[in-house]
């Protein structure tokens, strides 16, 4: 009986030792679970963290191409500028030699002016002095 007893002792204190072992697996398991559950949590939130970041990705590259376009756009409206700029120097040239030759053709008419008034004065002096001396040679005939 000694012996049956030492044995339910025995066996009672495995029983206790499984069940501990057993409460402490619970807890484990428990304490695992919810490790589980926060690292799922996080695990949703670093996706749904990856997500705004391609979208915002996607928007910069969307806005990245549009000011590349407007970037080519304002290239070519430079060299349309460069190019009007070229042949604005071009006219404005063109304009100041075409004064300067008005000038020129203003100034050489002006002078002819001025000889052909000289000479219808000398015209004007020697019809005068042929009349005049028609009219002497009338009278001396006379």
């Amino acid at each position: 009986m000694d012996e049956l007893e030492l044995e339910l002792q025995t066996s009672a204190g495995e029983s206790r030792k499984f069940e501990e072992l057993h409460k402490e697996s619970g807890l484990h398991a428990e304490s695992e679970t919810k490790m589980a559950l926060e690292f799922k949590r996080l695990l949703e939130l670093a996706e749904s963290s990856a997500k705004e970041m391609e979208d915002q990705m996607a928007c910069m590259q969307l806005e990245l191409k549009s000011l590349y376009e407007k970037i080519a756009e304002n290239q070519k409206v430079e060299e349309v500028l460069k190019s009007t700029t070229a042949k604005l120097s071009t006219v404005h040239w063109e304009l100041d030699l075409s004064k300067s030759q008005v000038q020129e053709v203003g100034q050489r008419l002006a002078s002819k002016e001025t000889l052909i008034n000289e000479l219808t004065q000398e015209l004007e002096l020697k019809s005068a002095s042929e009349s005049k001396a028609i009219k002497d040679i009338t009278a001396l005939e006379n």
